[in-house]
C-alpha cells in the first residue's frame, strides 16, 4: 500500500509480508529509493505486522522506518529449501545463517528455538492482559494468574471479563427497541 499525503512531500508506504523471492527485489528498490531522493519525498514505511526477510528489504525504503512492538520484523538472509527428489520425506535446508528462518515447521526445535518461542508467548500473553486490563479494570496479575484458561460466559462475568450474557440476537433486539422508544420520544 503506498498513500501520497497531501502537500505532496510525504509518502507513506505500509509493509506487510513475511519476504519471498528476491529475484530483481534490491535492484528495484535502489531505483525506488533513487527516485525518491530525486523527488525530495520523504519515505516513511510502517509494518502493519510482519516486515521480514525481502518484506524487511521493502521497509528500509523509509527514512522513517515503524514496526508495531509485538510485530515480526529482520530475518535478514537467504534460504533455500530443497526436497529430494527420490525421498520426498528428506528436505536439505541452505541458509545464510544458524537463525534465519528458525524455528519452522520443518526442523526439529533446538533449546535456543524453544526459548525463543517461549519469549514471544510469554511476551504477547503480557502485551494481551495489558490491553484486558485496560478494557476491563482488573490487574494484570489478575488476569495472568487466570493461566489463559478457557472459561463460559458465565465464568467470564463472574471474574469481571465480560459486562453480560447476551446473545448477539438479544443485543440486537435491545438496540431495535431503544432505537424506537427513542424515535416515539421524538
Amino acid at each position: 500500500e503506498v498513500v501520497r499525503e497531501a502537500g505532496g512531500g510525504r509518502v507513506h508506504v505500509d509493509v506487510d509480508s513475511p519476504g519471498g523471492v528476491t529475484a530483481g527485489g534490491f535492484s528495484a528498490l535502489r531505483r525506488m529509493r533513487a527516485l525518491a531522493d530525486r523527488a525530495g519525498v520523504k519515505v516513511v514505511t510502517t509494518a502493519s505486522e510482519v516486515a521480514a526477510s525481502m518484506g524487511f528489504a521493502l521497509l528500509l525504503l523509509g527514512d522513517e522506518r515503524h514496526v508495531p512492538a509485538r510485530g515480526t520484523t529482520a530475518s535478514i538472509g537467504v534460504l533455500s529449501v530443497r526436497r529430494q527428489a527420490d525421498d520426498a520425506d528428506k528436505i536439505e535446508i541452505f541458509r545464510s545463517g544458524e537463525r534465519k528462518a528458525r524455528p519452522n515447521a520443518v526442523e526439529a526445535l533446538n533449546a535456543e528455538d524453544r526459548d525463543d518461542l517461549q519469549s514471544r508467548v510469554d511476551d504477547g500473553a503480557l502485551e494481551f492482559a495489558e490491553w484486558t486490563s485496560e478494557r476491563t479494570g482488573l490487574s494484570v496479575d489478575d488476569i495472568l494468574a487466570l493461566r489463559g484458561a478457557a472459561m463460559t460466559g458465565t465464568q467470564a462475568l463472574e471474574k469481571g471479563l465480560i459486562t453480560g450474557n447476551l446473545t448477539a440476537h438479544e443485543v440486537i433486539d435491545m438496540a431495535t427497541a431503544e432505537e424506537i422508544r427513542a424515535s416515539l420520544a421524538e
